[in-house]
């Protein structure tokens, strides 16, 4: 059992910006924090910045992801590391067979 509040409790976290890895990170700390006792560990504050302003994302259709597999970036592979690659895939616009759209899966023989 902790006895002594958690080193965040209190403080504010900064994250640097709203894509999957700084939405996933406020996620995944939250989820972390629930698995603390009640009431001897306030969370922390969470404050998410976007450089993309709603025009901006508005321009895209609401969305857009670059995922790579290469080094050093290892996106792919991390959010299969994170258990929700599957759930991507499955909710993503599939490419047509035109080769022509907004989502596919590249490697580096394509």
């Amino acid at each position: 059992m902790y006895t002594t509040p958690h080193f965040l409790c209190g403080k504010t976290i900064i994250i640097s910006g709203a894509g999957i890895a700084g939405l996933y990170f406020a996620v995944a700390l939250h989820k972390q924090w629930q698995s603390l006792p009640p009431g001897t560990n306030p969370p922390p504050t969470l404050k998410i910045f976007e450089r993309d302003t709603p025009d901006a994302v508005d321009a895209r259709g609401g969305y857009s992801l670059s995922l790579r597999s290469d080094s050093p970036s290892h996106g792919i592979q991390t959010l299969q590391k994170m258990g929700i690659l599957d759930d991507i895939i499955d909710v993503a616009v599939p490419l047509p067979k035109d080769g022509k759209g907004s989502a596919g899966i590249w490697d580096g023989d394509m």
